[in-house]
């Protein structure tokens, strides 16, 4: 299940009207438990940070440090990390895990089937959200699990409706209300897979520790 024209310009039109680019650690939080996902376990947390750390090595010195700061501040690197075990009926199990980084173009990744789309932002509308390491990882899983369904064949062929399995996602800061929207396509289009989201934000930035 996609979600239809309609259905992005009603989103679109209330993003505008609201003016809002990223509701913080705060309304991040609220709005994760509002679509229901899960807190992914302490050692999920732990192979995210190993992976993002070594995602963000360069070569240049010194660039490693702050990648996982967890403050969402101007040309701050970000990014996100996800760990996916997913059932297709009558095929091997999909299961994997990968990094990526925010507005990385030479590393990103270019959707083969439009079902999950980004939102233009209304205060930064010149960037592209499609860059976002959230949507990139997001987007990725959905034309693997695409292209499965395509090899099956027509006959007996599942149906995304009918993945069953986990999806745990690591993002070093709060995510955008692109990536909000996108996290609630992934939702719509995999209705039985269990999505778990950790927001950075709360557990890297030290003076965001007390949100409890």
């Amino acid at each position: 299940v996609s979600v239809d024209d309609a259905s992005m310009k009603i989103f679109m039109d209330f993003v505008r009207e609201v003016r809002v680019d990223n509701f913080g650690a705060w309304g991040t939080r609220h709005i994760f438990e509002q679509m229901h996902l899960q807190d992914p376990a302490s050692d999920f947390i732990l192979r995210a940070k190993d992976a993002i750390l070594k995602e963000g090595e360069t070569e240049e010195v010194g660039q490693r440090e702050g990648v996982l700061a967890g403050a969402a501040l101007v040309h701050r690197r970000v990014f996100a990390y996800v760990e996916y075990h997913l059932e297709v009926p009558g095929c091997a199990p999909l299961t994997g895990s990968m990094a990526r980084e925010n507005g990385r173009r030479d590393r990103g990744y270019d959707p083969k089937y439009p079902l999950i789309r980004p939102l233009a932002s209304p205060i930064s509308g010149l960037v592209d959200r499609g860059l976002c390491s959230e949507f990139q990882i997001l987007a990725k899983l959905v034309d693997s699990l695409e292209d499965t369904f395509t090899q099956q064949g027509s006959q007996g062929s599942p149906r995304p409706v009918d993945v069953t399995g986990r999806i745990q996602i690591f993002v070093s800061t709060s995510p955008c209300v692109s990536c909000l929207w996108a996290l609630r396509q992934c939702q719509f289009h995999l209705p039985q897979v269990q999505l778990g989201v950790v927001n950075g934000e709360e557990v890297l930035a030290p003076t965001l520790r007390g949100l409890d």
